[in-house]
Formats: structure tokens, C-alpha cells, sequence
């Protein structure tokens, strides 16, 4: 491991993983709001049941959106080893949407599988 730096390889998958988490937050907002402005256009619908829509979408959106790249970053900055697996997990769903995810997701999980147990960056 001595032609790659790992604390800066982390500290740029930290970045990424926050960067994420405030996209998705903006993301999430969005869609809460095109989906209260959609079930408004229905007839006969209240403003009352637009807004518990519009929230609710927000909520559930937020919390693939912005909670699970947040923890992502949080537990590997706590340096916790399963903070690693998750990061996987998250990486390999990331690689799905094409073309930056792609790029992004396959740069984690290549940062992600040189790590080895007995790094000392990891709190076992």
C-alpha cells in the first residue's frame, strides 16, 4: 500500500458522501414539491392533503437521499470498520446511474476494496 495515500483517498470519499447527501437533500425537496403540485391538480382535493403528499414524499425521498450516504460518511469518519461495508453496499447501488454515479461509485469501491482489516485507520 505504498503507492496510494489512504487518508486522502477517505477524505475525498468523506467529501463525496457529503456532496451526495446535500444533492439528495435538493433532490428530495424538488420532488416533495412537484408531487404536492401534482396531487393538487387533481379535482376535489384539499390543500391540506397536497401538503401531507408533498411532505410525505419529502421525508421518504430524504431518507434513502441524504440518510444513507450521511451515515456513510459518518461511521467511516468514526473510522468503524462496517462503515466500510456499508459504503459498498451504497457504492455498488450508486453504480447504477450512469455516467457519474458510475464513475463515482467504481472510484469508492476501488478505494473501499484496498482496505484491509489491519489498516490502522480502522477501530476494530
Amino acid at each position: 500500500m505504498s503507492d496510494w495515500d489512504l487518508t486522502k483517498n477517505l477524505k475525498i470519499i468523506l467529501v463525496l458522501l457529503i456532496i451526495e447527501a446535500v444533492l439528495g437533500l435538493v433532490m428530495s425537496a424538488m420532488l416533495g414539491v412537484l408531487m404536492m403540485a401534482f396531487s393538487c391538480d387533481a379535482p376535489g382535493t384539499s390543500e391540506s392533503y397536497c401538503m401531507a403528499v408533498g411532505a410525505g414524499v419529502f421525508l421518504l425521498s430524504s431518507l434513502f437521499t441524504v440518510g444513507f450516504p450521511a451515515v456513510c460518511a459518518f461511521l467511516l469518519y468514526k473510522s468503524l470498520w462496517w462503515g466500510r461495508t456499508l459504503t459498498i453496499v451504497y457504492s455498488i447501488l450508486l453504480s447504477l446511474s450512469f455516467p457519474i454515479g458510475t464513475v463515482v461509485g467504481v472510484y469508492k469501491l476501488l478505494v473501499m476494496f484496498k482496505l484491509q482489516r489491519e489498516d490502522k485507520y480502522f477501530v476494530v
